[in-house]
């Protein structure tokens, strides 16, 4: 009797036949999220009850359209510290963004950041979203809360409203 050799082709094929294709990698791109308070936010009175001054604030997030979730990047703009709050890392989620240009919704949710890690300001935003997009960018409203305070003392300020702004693009593309 002669002995038969099996390629190991066939063997790796049959070793491995639970095993799936590899996918390909999500391409994450860093971007800023500009969020700008509402008109109306802007002609709050201030006083120690409501220390509300949010104004424009833009930060860094890195995501994709394809997969819908841009998530808050630590950087020179922002820093998210978890040991701050007990909310989860700032994040915009885009439903039905990677359909291409069009009409896109989703929320903005999560913690606080600042400027520096549990010291000095904070502002944080929290909502529901819609607007537009094309190849590159989106912009919309936000239908929510601004906040924004001082961390360990009691100068803290929010405004509800349904027409805050926002606008993702590239980050360093112009405007």
């Amino acid at each position: 009797m002669k002995p038969q050799t099996v390629p190991i082709v066939v063997l790796a094929a049959i070793w491995c036949g639970g095993c799936s294709s590899p996918s390909a990698p999500s391409v994450e791109t860093v971007y800023e999220l500009r969020i700008a308070e509402s008109p109306s936010c802007a002609g709050m009175v201030r006083d120690p009850a409501n220390f509300f001054k949010f104004g424009v604030v833009t930060v860094h997030v890195k995501g994709s359209f394809s997969e819908g979730t841009f998530l808050l990047v630590d950087d020179s703009l922002a820093v998210f510290g978890p040991q701050c709050t007990n909310n989860s890392r700032p994040a915009l989620r885009l439903v039905n963004s990677s359909a291409g240009a069009g009409a896109v919704s989703g929320r903005l949710d999560g913690g606080v950041w600042s400027a520096t890690a549990c010291v000095g300001s904070y502002v944080g935003a929290q909502g529901a979203v819609n607007g537009t997009r094309d190849a590159t960018s989106a912009s919309g409203l936000l239908s929510g809360s601004l906040v924004n305070g001082v961390f360990a003392l009691n100068f803290a300020g929010s405004c509800a409203a349904t027409d805050h702004t926002w606008s993702l693009r590239p980050a360093g593309a112009q405007p």
